[in-house]
């Protein structure tokens, strides 16, 4: 028996209205279900958004971080780099007093070609960390203007293997981080 929610009366289970007040129970109890859909979407949907809200900061987080570290490693192949040109000026300016170095001319010499084999290591560090300061860079534009597709492919394993080696390792390993975590965010948001 389906009791009539207007008037109280009893009805049939099959019925489709009420006997006493004409109360149409179908038409009712559809909407009723439908009300209970809409409010276990809304429900699921808030649970996506917060989510999708707490995996946006850790990205954002991610791409921060990986962003600074590769300026940071730039200023740091710039300095190294920069430091050791001024040791090697400073060696060559010395070069007037070769006539008076006696036995040590040999290791005056090594010296230098030391400082200029590494400023060459440094020079080549400071140009795979100025690319992939560029490249981080891209990356860090697309995620703040919310182009996350194009971000996504633009963290390819190239650039993951330059953020490794020019970044100090701190840079490839959140570039990873971002990766995997836009990964989430696409398939989340649908894109």
């Amino acid at each position: 028996m389906v009791k009539c929610p207007v008037c109280g009366t009893d009805n049939p289970d099959n019925a489709i209205f009420c006997f006493k007040c004409g109360y149409r129970f179908s038409e009712n109890s559809e909407i009723e279900s439908n009300k209970n859909e809409l409010k276990e979407n809304k429900i699921e949907k808030s649970k996506n958004l917060n989510l999708s809200d707490e995996l946006y900061k850790k990205i954002y987080i991610n791409a921060s971080i990986a962003f600074s570290f590769s300026l940071i490693s730039l200023l740091i192949f710039l300095i190294l780099t920069t430091l050791k040109i001024a040791s090697l000026i400073y060696l060559i300016s010395n070069l007037s007093y070769y006539e008076y170095m006696g036995n040590f001319k040999n290791i005056y010499f090594s010296i230098i070609l030391m400082d200029i084999i590494l400023i060459m290591v440094f020079l080549v560090f400071l140009i795979g960390s100025i690319i992939m300061f560029l490249r981080n860079y891209v990356i860090y534009e697309k995620f703040i203007s919310k182009n996350f597709k194009e971000c996504y492919n633009n963290i390819t394993e190239s650039t993951i293997i330059l953020s490794l080696i020019f970044g100090l390792i701190v840079t490839g390993l959140f570039l990873i981080f971002q990766k995997f975590d836009l990964e989430k965010y696409i398939k989340l948001l649908n894109l």
